[in-house]
């Protein structure tokens, strides 16, 4: 009896001393523009309008959905697994393909992960022409000047709010760009009906993106818990007689899946809503 409240006091405090995910829902989709949804307020109405065609055009010539998503805050959660959970969890990109791409803004500096930057996730579709490295690298070459410029300034200001804008417009018209080679366009057509692999492409992004620490501490968890069973109630001696002693099972320990299922997309007529693509070919992001 003893030991079972003992096991039971260091299981609590196990997962007591384990800081609480604070995870902010993903918020539902603004269906007058579905490739921009701006909810952090940085974007003005001309600059939603037209990066939302250049996403339309995309859609409607190869099958490709790119989603811009800002948010004042994803709480205690990694912004590439955020950005992650909305590619799967939106659906973006078409199931068949896996062709979506998604576009995190985070501005919320003051959770573990100091988490505010900007993270890319495609799916595996996407993969042969915007791998990682190419993704940091344009990242690098197009927006963060903007990005740094906007912390610079003071918090909420126009001034910030405008080199989040610009920092935005450019990443987007850049990735969008890619893909339009990728599919040939060429005199207002596109030529392919699959993307064309870089083979130019670096292999390396040379940055740490540091997700899924939650995910390795609740296995760090189970695993003391497991120990911590074997310890106490594993070294007593076996009974006598000359009876079969029954092998001796430790508990079963269940570690969860590191992301969530597919989306499933909204379907509807026209452009009514994300394809249902899987996700988790990949990406990069930058934190300022």
């Amino acid at each position: 009896m003893m030991k079972r409240l003992i096991m039971l006091m260091l299981i609590m405090f196990v997962f007591s001393s384990l800081p609480a995910e604070a995870r902010v829902a993903l918020p539902s989709l603004d269906t007058s523009h579905y490739f921009i949804q701006d909810n952090a307020g940085v974007l003005s109405e001309s600059s939603i309008e037209e990066l939302n065609q250049m996403g339309t055009h995309l859609e409607e010539g190869t099958g490709v959905e790119m989603l811009l998503l800002t948010m004042p805050s994803t709480g205690q959660e990694h912004r590439q697994d955020y950005a992650l959970k909305a590619l799967r969890e939106y659906g973006v990109g078409k199931q068949e393909e896996d062709n979506g791409i998604v576009i995190l803004l985070n501005l919320d500096n003051g959770n573990e992960y100091n988490n505010r930057g900007v993270e890319v996730q495609v799916g595996y579709g996407i993969e042969g022409y915007l791998n990682d490295a190419k993704i940091g690298r344009i990242i690098d070459d197009v927006a963060m000047e903007h990005f740094v410029a906007a912390t610079e300034a003071e918090e909420g200001s126009e001034a910030a709010a405008s080199n989040y804008e610009q920092g935005l417009s450019k990443l987007y018209q850049a990735l969008y760009e890619e893909s339009l080679e990728a599919y040939g366009y060429e005199e207002g057509e596109f030529t392919r009906d699959t993307p064309e692999a870089d083979t130019t492409m670096e292999t390396t992004d040379g940055q740490t993106l540091g997700a899924g620490e939650s995910i390795f501490r609740l296995i760090f968890a189970m695993v003391v818990i497991y120990l911590l069973f074997k310890l106490m109630g594993g070294g007593g001696k076996p009974p006598r007689g000359g009876g079969r002693r029954g092998r001796r099972r430790g508990p079963v320990v269940f570690f969860p899946p590191s992301g969530g299922g597919r989306g499933g997309g909204f379907g509807g007529g026209g452009f009514g809503g994300f394809g249902g693509g899987s996700g988790g070919g990949g990406g990069a992001g930058r934190g300022f």
